[in-house]
């Protein structure tokens, strides 16, 4: 494998490993890493940020993308969504497979929200219709676990396809990394074998997928609306921006969720 280890410059937690070369490689920063707390006060004393990087052809004509949102905030996660989102506006000529540790379980409102608002699914959603209930991947028998309790934190997402559009198939999706009782982090890894091939056809009503979106974004504003990091940064205007495009269907929003209206 090649290496890509921009965690060697920086205290972001990311690494990413290819059989082929990649054609670019780049690391983003999260503008939004700190909720005011505590444990925030102290990451940012060492600059521990969150951020994403993006691999560039490492899978032929794809953008693979890994990251690792904030441990403990829900406000955070929302804001670094955003920030994934403005990025793939901006590189959406390509499928996308996006990995990762979000912090978040398979119920939470950041899990829908990134799906949704991406243009993505779950592989294991894809593959099984739900998650099993033993399944986690932060689990209590781990014992560099810092919680008592299971959890599904970490997930392989990939460019949902509309009818007759090529891109990557999860076929068979299945933790790894488990160390046969030593493990080397406190997370399981996560393997999803995919295919290349076309996606199924399916009935689209664009005005109600457009009216989920809009549903969405409000319950996301609802989330971060009071919270001071959100103001400070310019994401209430952000997302102000975001529905008033979605609902005009103009702009950089309205012509890129347009496109995604007609898939679903």
């Amino acid at each position: 494998y090649q290496v890509y280890s921009p965690n060697r410059q920086y205290r972001i937690g990311l690494m990413n490993f290819s059989k082929q070369p990649w054609s670019s490689a780049k690391v983003y920063t999260y503008r939004a890493n700190f909720d005011g707390h505590l444990l925030d006060d102290l990451r940012k004393i060492v600059n521990a940020k969150k951020a994403f990087s993006v691999l560039e052809d490492a899978l032929p004509g794809t953008f693979s993308v890994n990251t690792h949102l904030h441990p403990s905030s829900d406000q955070v996660r929302i804001l670094q969504i955003l920030d994934l989102l403005n990025w793939r506006v901006q590189h959406s000529s390509k499928p996308m497979i996006l990995t990762g540790d979000f912090n978040s379980d398979p119920s939470s409102f950041e899990h829908t929200f990134a799906m949704k608002i991406l243009n993505l699914d779950d592989a294991m959603l894809a593959v099984n219709g739900e998650y099993p209930k033993d399944f986690c991947s932060y689990c209590a028998n781990n014992h560099l676990g810092w919680l008592n309790d299971d959890h599904t934190f970490d997930y392989v997402f990939f460019s949902h396809l509309g009818a007759n559009e090529n891109g990557w198939i999860p076929q068979d999706i299945h933790l790894a990394l488990t160390g046969n009782g030593e493990p080397l982090s406190d997370h399981y890894g996560l393997k999803v074998n995919f295919n290349w091939g076309q996606g199924a056809v399916s009935q689209i009503d664009p005005e109600k997928s457009k009216q989920e979106m809009l549903e969405l974004v409000d319950a996301a504003t609802s989330r971060i609306i009071s919270f001071s990091p959100a103001q400070k940064l310019g994401y209430i205007t952000l997302i102000h921006r975001l529905r008033s495009d979605i609902q005009s269907g103009q702009g950089l929003y309205g012509e890129y969720f347009a496109q995604i209206f007609q898939k679903h």
